[in-house]
């Protein structure tokens, strides 16, 4: 007996013919409904290899299936690989005289708002240790991120995409100077506000080798042309506080900074005059004593950690389970005394 996935179902139901005879009639789901249930399946946190499945079934279903799901998947853009760059890429131009898929994808490129790049550093030919596990340290001429490089430098020189406001960067070990490198030489989109970098490592990456490239990751002043001064909402996961601090300089005005799994604020202090919120985000796990700690929010504080001609008072936000409060409550005094409010906001988004 085969299972039925809630998407199974979904496309049992909407693509039944009601007239047919001797079977169940099913009620027809309206299509601003079924474009919802495909906003909300597409959106959702999941491997590369199944968003890719994904797509290719939900293509598949019949014409109005196809139209639907082409306007969610080119609102929210996901590039998982130089061959889905390349196709995504074509359509920029708009173009009517083709297939049913490719005339959809065109005249929705505008419509497109995020672009989130994959890059998946789990190859064959990736840094290994006693063959089980790989990191890429550098990105070379490594199709992946050549990806990246080449979508900003097309949809910049192009002037297209008027709608994009937000850019993500996912790396699985990858080490963590490539962003900088994407970033030095090429064109980035002026109406891009939000860029989101998140670093993260399978469960087979050497865990030895992680922990020294956050250790003796080394500051550098970006290069000149490296500055992206649209960019508003600076978004981090899966760095030390060093590399958010690099990229705080490459984007000089951020307003708010999020970072997931923040330790040693006292880094970043003092941020640029600009930075007004810093988000810190714990998703769903309750925050203690030991998470607290990594902040070193006393140092920061004591350094500087805003600056001074703010013209309203700075906020520091937790997103996180409920927190200790025996951990939050002195540093909430703390914050107040130098002029912060530091505010919960109850986060229960599982990441898996």
């Amino acid at each position: 007996m085969q299972m039925q996935t809630p998407c199974n179902t979904l496309m049992q139901t909407s693509s039944h013919n009601p007239l047919s005879s001797g079977t169940t009639v099913h009620p027809w789901l309206p299509s601003e409904l079924v474009s919802q249930i495909l906003a909300e399946v597409w959106n959702a946190p999941q491997s590369t290899r199944s968003r890719s499945e994904l797509f290719k079934r939900l293509c598949k279903v019949n014409k109005t299936w196809l139209t639907l799901f082409v306007r969610v998947a080119m609102r929210d853009v996901h590039l998982s690989c130089p061959l889905d760059a390349e196709a995504f890429l074509r359509v920029l131009p708009e173009r009517t005289n083709c297939d049913l898929f490719t005339t959809e994808a065109s005249q929705n490129a505008d419509r497109c708002r995020s672009i989130t790049f994959h890059v998946d550093g789990r190859a064959s030919d990736a840094l290994s240790h006693d063959g089980q596990s790989e990191l890429k340290l550098f990105s070379g001429v490594d199709p992946a991120c050549n990806t990246i490089s080449n979508v900003l430098y097309t949809i910049t020189t192009l002037d297209s995409l008027p709608n994009l406001r937000h850019i993500t960067i996912k790396y699985i070990n990858w080490g963590y100077e490539d962003i900088f490198d994407q970033l030095q030489f090429n064109p980035f989109p002026p109406q891009v506000t939000h860029l989101s970098i998140d670093y993260g490592f399978s469960h087979g990456a050497v865990n030895p080798l992680i922990s020294y490239l956050k250790h003796t990751y080394s500051r550098q002043p970006p290069s000149p042309r490296t500055i992206l001064p649209n960019v508003r909402h600076l978004s981090m996961s899966g760095v030390p506080s060093e590399v958010v601090a690099d990229m705080l300089e490459v984007c000089p005005s951020v307003e708010t900074l999020e970072i997931v799994n923040p330790s040693k604020l006292s880094v970043l202090a003092p941020l640029p005059p600009s930075v007004r919120t810093i988000v810190m985000r714990y998703p769903w796990w309750p925050t203690g004593m030991e998470e607290t700690s990594w902040w070193m929010l006393g140092e920061a504080m004591r350094k500087g950690l805003f600056h001074p001609s703010l013209p309203d008072r700075p906020q520091i936000i937790l997103r996180s389970g409920t927190p200790n409060p025996w951990s939050f409550i002195p540093n909430w005094r703390l914050c107040k005394h130098y002029g912060v409010d530091l505010v919960y906001d109850r986060d229960e988004t599982r990441t898996w």
